[in-house]
């Protein structure tokens, strides 16, 4: 959450709101398909994005990710790189 004030402030307000939605609905998405709640989907994502490794995260991050396995934080990095992947596409088109 942090990073995401960060954010509002740099950015103007609506920007920054419509980015935390874009991200929450990615969140909510993918804990959908991985059966998982979406602040665990947020908190992994974070802390990959801060350059944590799959396996460090599984084992030393697990009272902050609910206890995820190394496939369920492999699949929310793969999820969420495919879904902004798709979302460049989108906007390129555009």
């Amino acid at each position: 959450m942090d990073k995401l004030f960060l954010v509002f402030k740099t950015l103007n307000a609506k920007f920054a709101l419509e980015f935390y939605l874009m991200n929450l609905n990615k969140y909510k998405r993918i804990a959908a398909e991985l059966s998982v709640t979406p602040k665990q989907v947020e908190v992994t994502f974070n802390l990959l994005e801060e350059g944590g490794t799959i396996p460090f995260i599984s084992r030393y991050r697990k009272e902050m990710t609910g206890s995820l396995d190394e496939v369920q934080v492999a699949s929310i990095r793969d999820r969420m790189h495919q879904l902004n992947e798709l979302e460049k596409r989108r906007e390129a088109k555009l």
